[in-house]
Protein backbone atom coordinates (compact mmCIF):
# COMPACT_ATOMS: atom_id res chain seq x y z
CA UNK A 1 0.00 0.00 0.00
CA UNK A 2 1.53 3.17 -0.74
CA UNK A 3 1.00 6.50 0.89
CA UNK A 4 -1.53 8.92 0.90
CA UNK A 5 -1.14 12.42 1.58
CA UNK A 6 -3.87 12.05 4.65
CA UNK A 7 -1.27 9.55 6.09
CA UNK A 8 1.43 11.67 5.49
CA UNK A 9 -0.27 14.30 6.87
CA UNK A 10 -0.56 12.25 10.19
CA UNK A 11 2.92 10.98 10.07
CA UNK A 12 3.86 14.68 9.77
CA UNK A 13 2.01 14.89 12.88
CA UNK A 14 3.29 12.00 14.58
CA UNK A 15 6.96 13.81 14.18
CA UNK A 16 6.34 16.81 15.70
CA UNK A 17 5.89 15.04 19.09
CA UNK A 18 9.40 14.41 18.39
CA UNK A 19 10.68 18.02 17.54
CA UNK A 20 11.22 16.78 14.01
CA UNK A 21 9.25 19.20 11.25
CA UNK A 22 8.93 18.10 8.31
CA UNK A 23 7.75 20.35 5.62
CA UNK A 24 5.43 19.05 2.46
CA UNK A 25 4.35 19.79 -0.81
CA UNK A 26 1.72 17.96 -1.46
CA UNK A 27 3.24 13.91 -1.42
CA UNK A 28 6.71 16.04 -2.12
CA UNK A 29 8.81 16.00 1.18
CA UNK A 30 10.76 19.05 0.71
CA UNK A 31 12.40 19.57 4.26
CA UNK A 32 13.26 17.97 7.45
CA UNK A 33 14.25 19.97 10.21
CA UNK A 34 15.21 22.44 7.67
CA UNK A 35 18.20 20.47 5.97
CA UNK A 36 16.70 19.92 2.16
CA UNK A 37 15.06 17.42 1.44
CA UNK A 38 13.38 15.22 -1.76
CA UNK A 39 11.52 12.49 -1.51
CA UNK A 40 8.23 11.40 -3.27
CA UNK A 41 6.00 9.87 -0.44
CA UNK A 42 4.10 7.77 -2.81
CA UNK A 43 6.94 5.64 -3.95
CA UNK A 44 6.93 4.02 -0.28
CA UNK A 45 4.42 2.42 2.31
CA UNK A 46 4.07 4.54 5.38
CA UNK A 47 6.46 1.75 7.32
CA UNK A 48 9.12 2.63 5.01
CA UNK A 49 8.71 6.08 4.62
CA UNK A 50 9.63 6.69 9.04
CA UNK A 51 12.39 4.49 8.23
CA UNK A 52 13.37 6.72 5.56
CA UNK A 53 12.91 9.90 8.19
CA UNK A 54 14.51 8.38 10.79
CA UNK A 55 18.07 7.70 8.40
CA UNK A 56 17.89 11.00 7.32
CA UNK A 57 17.75 12.59 10.92
CA UNK A 58 20.32 9.87 11.64
CA UNK A 59 22.80 11.16 9.00
CA UNK A 60 21.96 14.60 9.99
CA UNK A 61 23.00 14.06 13.69
CA UNK A 62 26.34 12.43 12.81
CA UNK A 63 27.20 14.91 10.27
CA UNK A 64 26.84 17.26 13.26
CA UNK A 65 28.51 15.82 15.87
CA UNK A 66 31.36 15.60 13.68
CA UNK A 67 31.44 19.28 12.66
CA UNK A 68 31.29 19.91 16.24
Amino acid sequence: MIMTETQLIKMVDEFKKYNITIRHNGLSIVSINDHPATLNAAKYMPDQMVRVICQFMQTQIIAEMWRA
